[in-house]
């Protein structure tokens, strides 16, 4: 089920009561997806403390996507994490200070592993044309 369905399908309950358990329970199912969303991650490598210690800017972040590759999977990439840059700098008034802290965090994380893996493209194919054209003069 969607959240949108299970929302729709909660707001059309006459009783008040069972009304607010359902939005109760609805309350509760997302905060278990944001906590194992958060489990998810850090099972994935990421620590939100370590992207907390990350200091990066808007305009940086986008600096660093612009170096992107054109493919459609970094278009994909790309897509995904402006929409997490939207949510960490205009979070849902439905989180809390200490679940907001943790999505930038992670975020910040994510972003540092994304600068050093195109940093470590740049190089690395730095490397390859000077040993091409180290190869090339013999």
């Amino acid at each position: 089920e969607t959240l949108r369905s299970i929302t729709d399908s909660t707001a059309k309950i006459e009783d008040k009561e069972s009304r607010l358990k359902a939005f109760k329970s609805l309350d509760l199912r997302k905060r278990k997806a944001l906590s194992d969303l958060f489990k998810c991650l850090s099972y994935c490598g990421l620590s939100y403390t370590k992207g907390q210690a990350t200091y990066f800017s808007v305009e940086y972040f986008y600096q660093v996507l612009g170096t992107m590759p054109a493919t459609p999977q970094s278009a994909w990439t790309l897509y995904n994490l402006k929409t997490l840059l939207n949510l960490t700098l205009k979070p849902s008034d439905q989180l809390s200070l200490a679940e907001v802290q943790r999505i930038k965090g992670f975020s910040g994380h994510l972003f540092w592993i994304l600068q050093e893996t195109l940093s470590l493209r740049e190089r690395t194919k730095d490397a390859r044309d000077s040993l091409k054209s180290a190869l090339s003069n013999l």
